[in-house]
């Protein structure tokens, strides 16, 4: 009988460090996607600033950076 409990114990154990793995798991896999959402936007803002420069003086670069910020 007390081999029992303790097998069903582990078992349970499993299937909690399971879950937790693959919450885990689901979570990196965002965490991921949301840093390459990050690193798009900043090459797209790091483009922009560029052409803008480019097209006006740094007065106005200045400011298209700070309200992108």
């Amino acid at each position: 009988a007390p081999t029992r409990p303790a097998h069903l114990l582990s078992s349970s154990a499993h299937s909690l460090l399971y879950i937790s793995l693959s919450l885990t798991h689901t979570r990196f896999k965002l965490v991921v996607a949301s840093l390459n959402t990050f690193w798009s936007n900043l090459i797209l803002v790091f483009c922009s600033t560029v052409i803008v420069s480019s097209y006006s003086n740094s007065c106005e670069l200045v400011t298209v950076i700070g309200v992108i910020c």
